[in-house]
């Protein structure tokens, strides 16, 4: 179960005890209070007296107290570390008051405690920043004490939910890998309606919050009102009464579940980086298969792809007396096979086909056979083995009318369109299209770039940099993850990047070589400083006529699941700021004929960065 984690600010100081036994009353997750070493007497007693460590070391969020010195930030800094708490939230008034110290000094500290510290995290409330008076500046002075800091992954910012109705929250904390969102129950400006919609997206994201606690005392209509918040956050719900609520964890967890179902299968490949299929080297696994299989969206467009198809070689091959030869390339488990048969009867053609399955996986072959043996298929289908590009040279370079395929259909589009191959594989079987009528399923693919803000992501890949195998000396940075997006944010909308068409009237001595140049401009109130780490593909493509699958945001085919986007990352992020940076990108898709397929990438501006993968590297994609 998906579980949103509950956290209590104890603006005032009561005994450790009693607040921990708030903290379990209230079925809650864990307390923030303020922690100060014995000798500035923010305790009457030592924490280090009252409670076993697990306690502490399981709950308890020390706070840093507020005003105080450079030396005083060391020792309660020190002081926390004794305690080994998991993690020290900064005062909510740490900077910019004539008592506090400049952002570079308390970056100096915290960094030296970070560290020292690897395990362990600062929390940055947003109101330490300056306030909320100007989120903008909030969120620039953030990204200056991230910057300090070295970007470590373990200093987490902790944005607030403003409590005026004009004061907007910066979308671009979805980008950062936050350790919570703060919301006051009794300040919250549900008219924020901008400000309110980003906070959802954060605590959906995120799935943690903290509330402030004025006294020493909570009763159950303060944590009524607390839990209410949160769950109207969640739910876009903000009319929700005591017993909605229900004081009991589990339901609000059970309620906030019931929003991401589609979502549970894939939620623990969140912000994980995974290297791309090795297309014609790996032979995917059955459970891999079950997974695209069970992506009915996408079939469904396949299937409508196909009898659309259909419906026009209906009339000039039917009445010639000759089958309508339906080839699927890459067949795998044979999903495709289904479909193409599934629409040839919808048309009343089933007894006018004929399909050939062509398959290189031996595993899918064992597979493909025993469906054919099973009489499924009713001898509609013949399953040829090996590699698909190898039936070019069976069928010969020039086939006859009777041979040729009027279809021909394949599934080989990865994250970025063309990154598994499609073009190499698809150029090598279209000879054997019929040369009036014969059609490829897809017809063409665009892939589609946008810079992307993920600390997260880029955090992740540089932790595996820092621990890359010596032997190989492989930068993690110069090759492409496959990765389910989730604490990121585009800084504009995707540009189109690559086109491949596979027609019948296409030119095969065309190399499969592209480059494209791309400027964007991100988006956002000027002055609004957005960071990028790299960037995020996606893919569109026309499979036949009108009908199109994509999984660029703006028009991605609804609830279709069988592509995580790609993310090409950089080492150095770069700030960009609205209304005055344009970042410049070059990408290439480079060919090394009959051997491997590569990405090279950089950034010409604003800031000039190396060429990322240059000559192939660190990766390639083996032909």
């Amino acid at each position: 179960m998906s579980r949103c984690s509950f956290g209590l600010d104890f603006m005032t100081t009561p005994p450790l005890a009693s607040a921990l036994h708030l903290m379990q009353h209230y079925c809650c997750d864990f307390l923030c209070i303020n922690l100060q070493h014995p000798n500035y007497e923010a305790f009457t007693e030592d924490i280090s007296l009252l409670t076993h460590s697990r306690e502490w070391c399981r709950f308890v969020v020390g706070k840093v107290s507020s005003g105080v010195s450079e030396a005083q930030l060391e020792a309660e800094l020190a002081y926390a570390n004794h305690l080994q708490l998991p993690a020290v939230m900064l005062s909510h008034s740490s900077l910019g008051a004539p008592s506090t110290m400049s952002i570079q000094a308390l970056a100096r500290i915290v960094s030296s405690h970070l560290a020292n510290n690897t395990d362990r995290k600062v929390w940055v409330p947003a109101s330490c920043l300056g306030g909320e008076a100007d989120p903008q500046l909030v969120y620039r002075q953030w990204v200056l004490l991230r910057s300090l800091c070295g970007n470590a992954s373990n200093l987490v910012p902790v944005p607030m939910v403003p409590s005026s109705a004009s004061v907007p929250l910066p979308s671009q904390w979805l980008g950062e890998d936050i350790g919570g969102v703060w919301m006051d129950a009794e300040g919250c400006s549900w008219e924020n309606v901008d400000a309110v919609s980003t906070a959802r997206a954060l605590l959906k994201r995120h799935r943690t919050a903290m509330f402030p606690i004025r006294t020493t005392v909570m009763n159950d209509e303060d944590y009524a009102v607390a839990r209410r918040v949160l769950t109207a956050s969640l739910t876009a719900k903000h009319d929700l009464t005591r017993a909605d609520v229900a004081m009991a964890k589990s339901a609000t967890d059970d309620e906030i579940d019931s929003l991401h179902e589609d979502a549970n299968d894939f939620s623990a490949y969140n912000d994980i980086p995974q290297a791309p299929l090795q297309p014609l080297g790996d032979q995917l696994t059955n459970a891999t298969y079950e997974v695209f299989e069970h992506d009915k969206p996408k079939y469904e467009h396949y299937q409508r792809a196909i009898e659309s198809k259909l419906k026009q070689l209906k009339a000039v091959v039917v009445t010639s007396g000759q089958p309508i030869r339906i080839a699927v390339v890459g067949a795998g488990r044979g999903p495709l096979v289904d479909r193409a048969i599934d629409a040839a009867a919808a048309l009343g053609l089933y007894d006018n086909i004929a399909v050939t399955a062509v398959e290189k996986n031996p595993h899918s072959l064992v597979y493909l056979n025993a469906v054919l043996q099973s009489g499924k298929w009713h001898d509609k289908v013949q399953v040829i083995p090996g590699d698909l590009r190898a039936v070019l040279q069976q069928s010969g370079a020039n086939p006859s009318p009777s041979s040729s395929f009027h279809v021909i259909i394949s599934e080989l589009l990865g994250s970025f369109g063309d990154n598994e191959l499609s073009p190499e594989c698809l150029d090598a079987v279209t000879p054997l299209l019929h040369r009036e009528l014969g059609s490829s399923i897809p017809q063409q693919y665009t892939s589609h770039l946008a810079p992307i803000h993920n600390v997260r992501l880029h955090n992740t890949i540089r932790s595996l940099e820092f621990s890359r195998d010596r032997k190989t000396c492989m930068n993690r940075f110069d090759m492409p993850y496959v990765v389910k997006i989730n604490a990121g944010t585009m800084l504009c909308e995707p540009q189109p990047c690559f086109t491949f068409a596979h027609t019948v009237s296409a030119d095969l001595r065309t190399t499969n070589e592209r480059h494209a140049q791309l400027r964007f401009v991100p988006v956002g109130s000027a002055g609004a400083v957005w960071t990028c780490h790299g960037f995020v593909g996606y893919f569109s493509s026309q499979l036949y006529g009108d009908v199109l699958l994509s999984t660029v945001p703006s028009t991605h085919t609804p609830n279709m699941q069988s592509w995580f986007p790609i993310y090409f990352p950089i080492d150095v992020p770069q700030h960009l700021v609205c209304g005055n940076d344009v970042m410049v990108v070059d990408f290439w898709r480079k060919v090394e004929e009959g051997k491997r397929v590569w990405y090279e990438w950089c950034v010409s501006s604003p800031v000039p960065s190396r060429i990322f993968n240059s000559g192939g590297k660190n990766y390639s994609i083996v032909l």
